[in-house]
């Protein structure tokens, strides 16, 4: 009778034995990850605290490069506020990596480095400083050419690079620690979870194997109250047989008082009777309280043994209830729900009350292949594990369905015959695990993008870089560029060599060094007005060579624009422009005496043409008294002159009427000069031409030239009297020096280019030799002697055209034929 209540006592120490040190073993184990990927999230962030902070300390340092070296060109203390202060800056910093790094000893030792390179770069600023305030120029180039800026600059920045170097590295394995303490932490709530189902799967099954043994015990003790109530009758009935006893007894008293020996006799059998009822008086009374001590030791166990299993039904109810995970019992076919813990009702049930109603109504809308799997494992017996499985819910969120993700494992339940007559769910939300590890994958995939994109990027900018410095090393100009802020970033090697200095001395705004000091406030002023507007970058000023003389340098720049619009980059060129300045000076001279000259020949000029004009004037009277004379002289010696004498006085006609045409002539230079400024009006070439073509029809007829007309152009504003002298002297020039044995050939064009209306007028006459093109449009020369001119005509037309604006061309092909260009200025 006591066999089950030691094992129920034993069977629950034993699981509260082992449910307490897996709890301590999970627990201590969850306390070492969670530690663990702290600290691990705690160096991530150090390390890169670390690699910020070295940046830091770059930028700091580099504006107090920049610093010294803007006092350095302008002794102005205000560029030195930020060297003063970076001091403090870089200190600060420094003791922050300090601490940062102090469980690794290469950092360390790092550290030491960069700290010692920093103190020496400062004290190469103060030096600088010191030079540049005593005014000793030469002591300062000499301590620039010695480059020890540079030198320090690079050993920071290799120590700089060898610290970030470290750092990435420890980033990386951290990173690869972390994410495995973070999958390590997942799977160990996972355990802590299983393990405390299970715990509480094994207490709900002991505790109702435990209630079922009490119900045997119960059955034991109504069939001992049986054999106690048989033995009180039973011991009843020995009442009663020694009543009877007694009765007989006395009655035997009787008798014995007859006879002695029959009361001997009596006696002695009352003795044995009285020995036998004692015995079995107390041996029933032994057993009566056996029983009734049976029955209390029975009465007082099962009152505990009831307490015990309400103390375990509570614990595990209340294991059961608050458990961090979805339990659910559901039994038959139908899933009838048993019990239901608060997190499963509040994730899955919109209604709280769902004690033995079916699964179906208590959850209408859940996904037919739930049920289906519900359904396979009830009737299969088999457990089914489900990990990330998307349910739909339907009844938060103002009934807008949204999908949730569980992992979720449905135990089918055994009764003793091994028939399955439910099942148990137990289960665990991992939604914002899910979504996290999507987002990590989704981030890590666009990470991997990005980091392809970079390289690609890197590559071509790499490409482009190189592309860019052998374009800049090729150029014969000394190449630039700097950040959207002016300062200087690059330089090709031809700047170098120029100057004499090194990058470290001229970047940013050093390269107002060699700038001559007559041009720097102009520089300044253009330069800070393109930066602020965006404007092309165009100057002219001195740069110092290294040997200490100056040269004109061209310089231009153009800014580069990103996507949004906003400068990146300004890419500059300066061009060596000393010859052509020096030139520019000589001609800018040379220019003022042509001037001169030019004003000197206006006057001659003016003077010639008074002349010409009067000599021209005062010569008609005289050379029409001549005409008129050998006119009647002709006629008086009419048949009385000698052949020879007629040809003599033909010679003397012909000389006079040559005289008269070039007093016409040089009347007609005179005209043209003064008529400069001669009224212009619209004119249409084809009704110029047809007047001409009027006034020497003649001609045209003895020539028996072919003249043809494609006007492109009709109108011209031009003085109408210059229009016909142009077309009438390359008209009548064209018909006088004709090819023997072909018919003349003439052609007039014209059309438009660029700012000047083109007329062309194209024979197939003599043509001009090459070495006579020069010459034919100079006064009195002409390229063929043999025909009849005085070579004014061309004289007369480039005169016209250049006084116009315009001017004239030829070509020509001797043999072949001739073409004149004359461009019009458009009005």
């Amino acid at each position: 009778m006591q066999a089950p209540e030691k094992d129920l006592k034993y069977y629950i120490k034993i699981a509260y034995v082992i449910g307490f040190l897996v709890l301590i073993t999970i627990s201590s184990a969850a306390y070492v990850s969670f530690t663990s990927l702290a600290d691990r999230n705690r160096l991530v962030e150090n390390t890169n605290q670390i690699i910020a902070t070295s940046a830091s300390i770059d930028n700091v340092i580099t504006q107090a490069e920049s610093a010294v070296r803007g006092y350095v060109l302008s002794l102005d203390s205000a560029y030195l506020k930020p060297y003063i202060n970076s001091t403090a800056l870089i200190d600060n910093e420094l003791k922050l990596i300090d601490s940062l790094t102090g469980n690794n000893p290469v950092q360390q030792k790092q550290i030491q480095t960069l700290r010692k390179l920093i103190q020496d770069r400062y004290a190469l600023f103060e030096r600088t400083i010191q030079l540049r305030e005593a005014g000793n120029s030469d002591n300062l180039v000499k301590f620039f050419s010695a480059k020890p800026g540079l030198r320090k600059t690079e050993q920071i920045q290799q120590t700089f690079d060898n610290i970030a170097d470290e750092e990435s590295r420890l980033l990386a394995a951290r990173t690869v620690a972390l994410n495995r303490s973070i999958a390590f932490t997942r799977y160990l709530i996972l355990i802590v979870l299983a393990t405390t189902f299970g715990i509480a799967v094994f207490l709900y099954f002991s505790t109702k194997r435990q209630l079922q043994e009490r119900e045997v015990y119960a059955r034991e003790m109504d069939t001992l109250n049986r054999e106690l109530a048989t033995s009180n009758e039973e011991l009843s009935t020995v009442n009663e047989e020694l009543k009877s006893s007694n009765e007989e007894v006395a009655a035997s008293n009787e008798e014995l008082i007859v006879t002695n020996e029959e009361l001997t006799l009596a006696r002695q059998l009352l003795l044995n009777l009285n020995t036998e009822l004692e015995t079995k008086i107390q041996e029933r009374t032994k057993s009566l309280q056996r029983a009734n001590q049976a029955k209390s030791i029975l009465l007082e166990r099962e009152k505990a043994a009831l307490l015990e299993a309400e103390t375990q039904r509570n614990r595990l109810e209340t294991l059961f209830l608050q458990a961090p995970a979805l339990l659910a019992i559901n039994k038959g076919p139908d899933f009838i729900y048993e019990l239901a813990n608060p997190l499963y009702l509040k994730t899955f049930v919109a209604d709280q009350s769902i004690d033995g109603r079916p699964l179906a109504e208590a959850i209408p809308n859940l996904e037919p292949a739930v049920m289906d799997i519900l359904r396979q494992v009830y009737q299969t017996g088999e457990r089914f594990i489900g990990k990330e499985m998307p349910i739909t819910i339907d009844w938060e969120h103002n009934g807008k369905p949204y999908t949730k993700y569980f992992n979720l494992i449905y135990e089918p339940l055994h009764e003793s015959d091994g028939k399955v007559s439910g099942l148990i769910t137990f289960g665990y939300e991992v939604t914002e695990h899910l979504m996290a590890r999507r987002k990590v994958e989704e981030s890590t995939h666009l990470l991997n993008e990005a980091n392809i994109a970079l390289r690609l990027n890197n590559e071509q900018l790499a490409e482009a870089q190189k592309q860019f410095q052998f374009l800049a090393e090729f150029m014969p100009q000394l190449v630039w560029r700097t950040k959207p802020n002016g300062d200087h970033d690059y330089f090709n090697q031809r700047w170098y060599d120029y100057t004499g200095l090194t990058y470290e001395e001229t970047k940013d705004k050093g390269w107002a060094l060699v700038l001559h000091p007559d041009d720097f406030k102009r520089t300044q002023q253009i330069w800070s007005h393109c930066l602020a507007t965006g404007e092309q970058y165009e100057i002219e000023y001195r740069f110092k060579k290294y040997d200490g003389t100056y040269r004109w340098f061209l310089g231009r720049a153009l800014p580069m624009y990103n996507e949004n619009g906003e400068i990146i980059k300004w890419f500059g060129t300066c061009t060596d422009i000393h010859e052509q300045k020096i030139l520019v000076g000589h001609l800018e001279q040379s220019r003022e005496e042509l001037y001169q000259k030019n004003e000197q020949l206006n006057r001659i000029n003016t003077d010639l043409d008074n002349f010409i004009y009067t000599a021209s004037h005062d010569l008609k009277a005289p050379v029409t008294n001549i005409e008129g004379l050998t006119t009647m002289m002709g006629n008086k010696l009419r048949g009385k002159l000698s052949e020879p004498e007629k040809e003599l006085f033909r010679m003397i006609q012909l000389s006079v009427t040559r005289l008269k045409q070039t007093i016409v002539d040089l009347t007609e230079i005179t005209k043209v000069q003064k008529d400069v400024e001669s009224s212009v009006e619209p004119l249409s070439f084809p009704e110029i031409f047809a007047d001409i073509k009027t006034d020497i029809a003649d001609v045209i007829e003895t020539s028996g030239a072919l003249i043809t007309t494609d006007f492109k152009v009709e109108q011209i504003h031009f003085a109408r009297k210059n229009l016909r002298s142009i077309l009438y002297n390359l008209l009548t020039n064209a018909i006088k020096y004709k090819a023997t044995g072909r018919q003349p050939e003439i052609s007039l064009a014209t059309d438009k280019v660029d700012e000047y209306i083109r007329l062309s007028v194209r024979d197939n006459g003599l043509g001009i030799r090459k070495d006579q093109l020069d010459k034919i449009f100079m006064m009195f020369k002409r390229a063929h002697t043999h025909v009849e001119g005085t070579g004014i005509g061309l004289y007369i037309v480039k005169r016209i055209i250049e006084n116009s604006g315009g001017k004239i061309t030829v070509e020509s092909q001797e043999g072949v034929g001739t073409t004149f260009m004359i461009y019009f200025k458009e009005i």
